[in-house]
């Protein structure tokens, strides 16, 4: 029997080793994002100066660029006046692990005049105010649904 060369069995080593780094970091990365959803949101609130109520729909738009939008309509309650609310959040988004993602707002563009205290409606319904951002996970549930929360509970749920 022929004794093969030392730098042969280094050299199947290395090149199995490669392989197999490739194929976990490849099995491990997670998709990039490229839905859209749908959900309705109530959220009610107590603040020091007034109750927060907001009844709405929201949909959300997450495109593999890492952009995407968060577009809200509905009604806001405020010191028991009922308040219109129709804007768009534009975001941007960062993979950080497996479905754990790092979303932040970039500009908020509201649709109509709104009789709101600067940056109340963005803190409360959108959680963030521009600039800002924050860790989410991204679960898909069955039947189509997407469960969006934070590490304490979910944020919103929503269909594609």
């Amino acid at each position: 029997m022929k004794c093969r060369p030392r730098w042969f069995y280094l050299s199947v080593c290395t090149v199995t080793v490669m392989l197999s780094a490739t194929l976990t970091g490849w099995h491990i990365h997670s998709a990039p994002l490229d839905f859209s959803c749908h959900g309705n949101l109530v959220y009610h609130d107590t603040l020091e100066s007034a109750p927060v109520r907001f009844d709405g729909e929201i949909v959300a738009n997450f495109l593999p660029d890492g952009e995407g939008s968060l577009n809200i309509k509905g009604i806001y309650t405020y010191h028991n006046q009922q308040v219109p609310v129709s804007r768009q959040a534009l975001i941007s988004w960062k993979t950080l692990h497996n479905n754990l993602y790092d979303v932040r707002v970039t500009s908020v563009i509201p649709y109509s005049q709104q009789s709101l205290p600067a940056g109340l409606f963005d803190h409360t319904i959108i959680g963030l105010k521009v600039g800002e951002h924050q860790q989410l996970r991204f679960n898909r549930l069955p039947g189509g649904a997407v469960n969006l929360s934070d590490f304490y509970s979910p944020v919103l749920v929503c269909t594609e």
